[in-house]
């Protein structure tokens, strides 16, 4: 009996040393896990706060576009809207002055082209034959119907621009639609501005032929020498315009600047001193 007592004290302490190191063992793989999970939870806000950041500076980057289109949409609007006002200001200005010819010249062609009474203006005046006012008659009916013609159509397309543009402008993307139908009709605008430009020396000629047809000698040979001076003072001034106006598109094709480092000051003073 003692020997049996001693065999299972022996076994009763090799199963609580079994045991012990069970449950030693599974302390440590407990204190593990949880020192893994711990070093899990600091390392997953490092993880996930990086994506926020990107995220934040993706945002950021998208309202700064956002807000840079949109202030882009506004100044292209105000920028085409002012370029359509400042063209129909513009074309209502020709279309006006094309009319006024226009009703100028009618006058004239009516005056000129009335019954001539016998023994009237034939009488002492340039021409001295009825041959010469024949043909005198017939250039100045042609110059005059050019002249009704290029002043009527300058008013037509002129008219017709600005009526179209005034409509286009109230819709949807009013001044870009706008701006996309007058670069659309350039060609025809062209015709009549040139057109206009055109009719107005002619003008002149059909007003010295009407002199020629309707004045005696003196008076006649006075407005003939007023009326060509008046001209070529015209057609040089025309002249003028247009160089300076080629020259100023070339030198902004070029990306040239406005003034001379130079000549910006003396510019500067002229201009001040013919305003003064």
């Amino acid at each position: 009996m003692e020997l049996y007592n001693a065999e299972s004290f022996r076994n009763r302490d090799l199963l609580d040393a079994v045991i012990q190191k069970k449950e030693e063992t599974k302390t440590k793989e407990h204190e593990e896990k949880q020192k893994e999970h711990v070093l899990h939870m600091r390392r997953t806000p490092e993880i996930t706060s990086r994506p926020s950041s990107r995220m934040s500076s993706k945002q950021t980057s998208l309202q700064t576009e956002q807000v840079s289109k949109e202030q882009s949409n506004v100044t292209t609007e105000s920028v085409a809207k002012n370029n359509v006002s400042q063209t129909i200001n513009s074309l209502a200005v020709l279309c006006l002055a094309a009319s006024v010819v226009l009703v100028l010249d009618i006058y004239v062609f009516l005056m000129a082209t009335s019954d001539v009474p016998d023994g009237g203006f034939r009488n002492g005046s340039l021409l001295s034959s009825v041959k010469q006012y024949e043909d005198v008659t017939e250039v100045f009916t042609a110059f005059s119907t050019l002249v009704m013609i290029l002043s009527s159509n300058c008013v037509l397309v002129c008219s017709m621009q600005c009526f179209i543009a005034s409509k286009v402008i109230k819709t949807i993307d009013g001044p870009e639609r706008a701006m996309k139908y007058f670069r659309e009709c350039s060609s025809s605008r062209l015709v009549a501005v040139v057109g206009f430009f055109i009719s107005f020396p002619v003008f002149l000629l059909t007003l010295m032929l009407c002199v020629v047809l309707r004045m005696k000698r003196t008076p006649a040979l006075t407005a003939v020498v007023v009326l060509i001076c008046g001209t070529m003072l015209g057609l040089l001034c025309m002249v003028q315009n247009i160089y300076h106006w080629y020259d100023e598109m070339s030198t902004a094709s070029r990306g040239l600047p406005a003034y001379k480092d130079n000549n910006k000051g003396s510019d500067v003073s002229r201009d001040l001193n013919t305003l003064v």
